[in-house]
C-alpha cells in the first residue's frame, strides 16, 4: 500500500505540469498576438491596397479588436479567481477543480476551432480567463499535507506559477518552426486529460490535509490528538489586527499589489508599444519573449521574502 506522504507528494508534484501548461497562457499575450495574426484572426478588419498586391497597410481594427479582448480578459481573470476561491471553500476541491476543468476544456475546444470563424477568439480568451486559475488555487491547500515544509512548498508552487509565463514564448517558438494552432490546441487538451485524471483518481474531494480513505484508516488516539492540535491552534492564533499589522502580511499585500498592476499594465500596454516601435513580427516576438522570462523570474522573490519575513514575525511572537 502506498504510504500517505508518498501520496500527498505525488498530488503535489503532478500539480506542477498543470501549472505549468495552463496558468501562464493569459500573461502571454504577445505571443498569441504573433500567432494570431499569422493566422489572419480579424485579417478582415485590415485595409488592403490593391495597386500593390492586396498588401495590407492598416490593421488598427485588428489591433483594437484585441485589446478589448485582452481588457475584458483583464476583469474575468480577477473574477474567475473569486468564483474558484468561493467554490473551493464552500464545496470542497473536486467542484472547485470541475468548474475550472470544463471551463478549459471548452477554452481550448474554441482554440481549435478558431479557423472557422474569427469571432471564436472572444470565448476562448473569456473562457481561459475564467479558469486559468483553477490548478493553482487547487494545489495551494495540499501544501498543508507537510506542516514542516509548507513554506518551501508554496514557494516552489510559486516559482512553476511564474515560470508558466513563459512557456506561451515556447508556444510562439514553435508555431514559427512549423506547429500548427489545432496542433497546439491538442496538447492543451492532452494537458486537460491529464487535469481530469488527477482531479478524480488522485486529488482528494475536499481541500483538508487528510482525505477521507485516510480518516477511516486513523485510529481513535489520532483522532483525539487532531482535534487537539485544532484547539490549540484556535486558542493560538493570532487576532484579525494583529494578522494585518504583520510584516509577512504587508509584504505580501504591496507584492499583490505590484503583481496586478503589471499584470494590467502588460495587457494594456504591451501589444500596443510593440506595434508602435517595431514593424517586423519577428522582432515584436523576440521582444515579447524576453519580456515574458524577465517578468517571470522577477516574481520568484516575492513568496521567499514573505516567507522570510512571516518566519521572523512568528520567531518575535514566541519570544
Amino acid at each position: 500500500m502506498v504510504s500517505e506522504n508518498l501520496k500527498n507528494a505525488l498530488r503535489i508534484t503532478t500539480g506542477f505540469v498543470e501549472i505549468f501548461f495552463i496558468c501562464g497562457l493569459v500573461y502571454g499575450w504577445g505571443a498569441f498576438d504573433y500567432i494570431l495574426k499569422e493566422e489572419s484572426v480579424y485579417q478582415e478588419l485590415c485595409e488592403e491596397k490593391s495597386e500593390s498586391g492586396n498588401v495590407t497597410v492598416n490593421c488598427e481594427a485588428q489591433d483594437t479588436i484585441y485589446l478589448q479582448i485582452t481588457s475584458v480578459g483583464t476583469v474575468i481573470l480577477s473574477a474567475g479567481a473569486l468564483a474558484i476561491g468561493s467554490l473551493l471553500d464552500r464545496y470542497g476541491l473536486r467542484l472547485a477543480r470541475i468548474y475550472g476543468g470544463v471551463l478549459l476544456t471548452l477554452a481550448f475546444v474554441f482554440y481549435y476551432c478558431l479557423s472557422f470563424s474569427s469571432h471564436l477568439l472572444w470565448l476562448f480568451w473569456i473562457f481561459l480567463c475564467m479558469g486559468t486559475l483553477a490548478p493553482l488555487l487547487t494545489l495551494l491547500p495540499l501544501a498543508n499535507t507537510f506542516p514542516g515544509r509548507k513554506g518551501l512548498i508554496i514557494t516552489v508552487i510559486n516559482g512553476v506559477y511564474d515560470c508558466s509565463v513563459a512557456a506561451t514564448a515556447f508556444w510562439a517558438g514553435f508555431y514559427k518552426d512549423g506547429m500548427s494552432v489545432s496542433t497546439m490546441a491538442l496538447v492543451l487538451l492532452l494537458v486537460m486529460g491529464f487535469y481530469w485524471i488527477r482531479t478524480f483518481a488522485l486529488l482528494p474531494k475536499t481541500a483538508s490535509s487528510d482525505s477521507e480513505d485516510s480518516d477511516e484508516d486513523m485510529d481513535l488516539e489520532k483522532k483525539k490528538m487532531a482535534f487537539s492540535s485544532v484547539q490549540t491552534q484556535e486558542k493560538s492564533s493570532p487576532s484579525i489586527w494583529e494578522t494585518l499589522q504583520s510584516a509577512s502580511f504587508m509584504l505580501y499585500y504591496y507584492s499583490y499589489l505590484i503583481l496586478d498592476s503589471r499584470i494590467v499594465l502588460t495587457f494594456y500596454l504591451l501589444p500596443t508599444m510593440l506595434d508602435s516601435v517595431y514593424e517586423d513580427e519577428e522582432d515584436k516576438m523576440r521582444i515579447s519573449q524576453l519580456f515574458t522570462k524577465a517578468n517571470s523570474l522577477s516574481f520568484i522573490i516575492c513568496p521567499l521574502a514573505g516567507i522570510i519575513a512571516g518566519k521572523k514575525h512568528l520567531i518575535k511572537q514566541q519570544l
